[in-house]
């Protein structure tokens, strides 16, 4: 969160009053962060509870890092503020509360799915030590299964036919790869009772009514007046096509010759060549048996895909059991198995029970990126025991245990089953829902400049969209300068090319900097103390410039430079290009490769290590016979030679 802060009566009123709030919806800028830092002080602070009895969910792992610093900054803060006014019991909730930090459950719903195991391992049917795999583990594991599994199909003599049947209708091996890892990243959803019952084998394809039924149309091409006429031709094309598919050996051949079937032409003609029948109407049987191949190819390919799918399903399930089985995790094993922890008919209610009396709030960030397993975790630990039931929409959740962060405008994770719906059912069922609409980033006029397009652009929608919430300004607007402004508005007169737009571009934003600088619009800065600030003139280095690629970066720096603006470019691909980094990579390729010389070589050619050509050669020639380049080869006393040592 940038720009100031709210005061102490807002952030009490955060820690304080959304005491029995459960569902918080923040707009951006409005310190959705903050909020929550707020409320781990008010429900430790001020409710007593130890930090230790408190779970805060984040998505990422750098935002429960960020969220983990600064609740130790603001808990070292109300330490020393507790001394200052001899509060003994804050202060000592403080010094638990740093105590606790480290030990305490903060991270991603990952991290806090794989607590949930390592505590309950037995119920989970896990062993004693698991492993979670980290993205790159579950690759090569996924890689792995899916050679294993292809290797099954290509030798199972029942499924093999069915391999050959996909692959003429154009379903390759790397399809069903693809459908595996879809499987692997949603193995929950696959349902168990309908793997339980194999789909039948493929009926066999039979073309004799379509093979019939085309030959029939091709004879009707002699009842053309006109040798040349195009759609004659067409007719005789779709008689050579059946006999194709007359002669096709099996049904590999027979799919093969029916995906031709889009390549049948049914336009052009001259309708006076055709008396009888008229010319519409064998356009119009053309057109039916074209769909009706289709039709088949259709159908054959459905029946194909049921029993691959069913293959990979049962592999795939097979798969999750064993990574459980062998306590060998993926990232999505974490949160299936967390659930089915919370929900077994077994030892749910048991596990429940603990965990209510252990997680007395629990809190989650984000929640418009999560998926549907975050909410019902969070709802079954909150809900305790009684919530071992199946439906978890069902479950009643205490007020005051449950506290969720999210902003439905910012959900761009629906790939990742982070569904809206998900959001708003939530935002239902749980209650309690209160908006933060106070933005504390943006000054007013630009304020105003969003909610009256954002207002117009969002439409609610049940179950998809919800309604456009304003937001309203923290901070006035600044005393001086343009609040919002529009570039390259005006349209171009005549097309001109990419190259001579991003010229304009740049002109425009060089033009821009130099307005800006010479009416002295306002920015607000740090003042004598980091809690005052004041209006003070733009500067250089408080104007940046983003650009979404690198494509345009060439046109402003040239105009930057024409224009005597000093700049500097910031990428993390532009440190990569320049030469101390590539010398740098050099040097580590050839150390960690002795063998790769044309490394060693240029390595010592670099700056870092200054050799000349004429050192070079003079080393080579004093090299033993046979010798070739290598790193550690010390040569008597050569002047230079203490530039050629280098220690692996």
């Amino acid at each position: 969160m940038t720009g100031p802060l709210a005061d102490e009566q807002a952030r009490e009123a955060i820690r304080h009053d959304l005491a029995s709030t459960m569902f918080v919806e923040a707009g951006a800028g409005s310190g959705k962060t903050k909020s929550l830092i707020d409320r781990v002080l008010g429900i430790v602070m001020t409710d007593g509870v130890r930090l230790h009895d408190v779970a805060a969910v984040t998505f990422t792992e750098k935002a429960a890092s960020e969220l983990r610093d600064r609740l130790r900054v603001a808990f070292e803060e109300d330490k020393l503020a507790a001394m200052r006014s001899a509060d003994e019991q804050r202060s000592c909730r403080a010094e638990v509360a740093l105590d606790d930090l480290d030990s305490a459950a903060i991270g991603t719903l990952h991290s806090f799915a794989r607590r949930l195991l390592g505590a309950y391992p037995i119920e989970a049917g896990l062993p004693p030590l698991i492993k979670a795999l980290d993205e790159v583990g579950s690759q090569v594991a996924f890689d792995e299964r899916w050679s294993k599994l292809n290797a099954q199909m290509l030798a199972d003599a029942d499924i093999a036919p069915t391999l050959v049947l996909a692959m003429a209708c154009g379903i390759t091996l790397e399809h069903l790869r693809g459908l595996a890892k879809t499987f692997n990243a949603e193995w929950d959803r696959l349902d168990e009772a309908v793997l339980a019952a194999p789909p039948d084998v493929s009926p066999p394809i039979d073309v004799r009514p379509l093979i019939a039924r085309a030959r029939r149309l091709a004879d009707r091409a002699d009842a053309c007046l006109q040798e040349g006429d195009l759609f004659k031709g067409h007719l005789r094309n779709l008689g050579l096509w059946a006999d194709r598919l007359a002669m096709a050996g099996d049904e590999a051949e027979q799919l093969t010759v029916l995906k031709e079937a889009p390549t049948l032409k049914f336009a052009n003609g001259v309708t006076a060549n055709w008396p009888s029948p008229c010319l519409n109407d064998l356009r119009c049987e053309l057109k039916e048996v074209r769909d009706q191949a289709q039709s088949v190819v259709a159908a054959a390919i459905e029946a194909i895909l049921r029993r691959l799918a069913y293959k990979v399903a049962e592999a795939t399930i097979v798969g999750a059991r064993d990574r459980q089985a062998r306590g060998r995790l993926e990232f999505h094993d974490l949160l299936v198995l967390a659930r089915e922890l919370l929900s077994s008919p077994g030892h749910g209610a048991e596990v429940l029970g603990r965990l209510h009396d252990r997680y007395q709030r629990l809190l989650l960030d984000e929640f418009q990126d999560t998926d549907p397993i975050q909410v019902e975790l969070a709802v079954r630990i909150a809900g305790g025991a009684a919530a071992a039931e199946a439906d978890c929409r069902n479950v009643e959740v205490p007020a005051g245990r449950l506290f969720i962060v999210g902003d439905p405008k910012q959900s761009i994770y629906r790939f990742r089953r982070a569904d809206i719906g998900t959001y708003l059912t939530a935002q239902e069922t749980i209650g309690g829902a209160r908006a933060l609409t106070t933005n504390f980033r943006t000054t007013r006029p630009l304020l105003d400049w969003v909610n009256r397009v954002f207002g117009r652009l969002i439409i609610a929608s049940p179950g998809s969209q919800p309604a456009y919430q304003a937001l309203d300004p923290h901070r006035d607007a600044a005393p001086g300068g343009s609040h919002v402004l529009a570039l390259g508005v005006e349209p171009h007169r005549c097309p001109v090319k990419a190259d001579e737009v991003r010229h304009r571009e740049a002109a425009d934003v060089v033009a821009t900097i130099r307005t800006a600088m010479a009416d002295r619009w306002q920015v607000l800065k740090r003042a004598d103390s980091p809690t005052q600030k004041r209006w003070c003139d733009v500067e250089l280095g408080d104007i940046a410039i983003l650009v979404p690629a690198r494509t345009s970066l060439p046109f402003l720096e040239s105009a930057l430079d024409q224009a005597g603006i000093p700049y500097r470019a910031e990428a993390s691909s532009l440190v990569y290009r320049t030469t101390e980094v590539r010398d740098l990579l050099l040097a580590a390729q050839a150390v960690d490769d002795p063998s790769d010389a044309m490394a060693l070589v240029n390595t010592l050619r670099s700056p870092l290590f200054g050799c000349g050509d004429d050192d070079l050669w003079t080393w080579k020639r004093a090299c033993p016979p046979g010798v070739s380049w290598r790193m550690g080869l010390r040569l008597g006393s050569f002047p230079f030679a203490h530039k050629l040592i280098v220690e692996r």
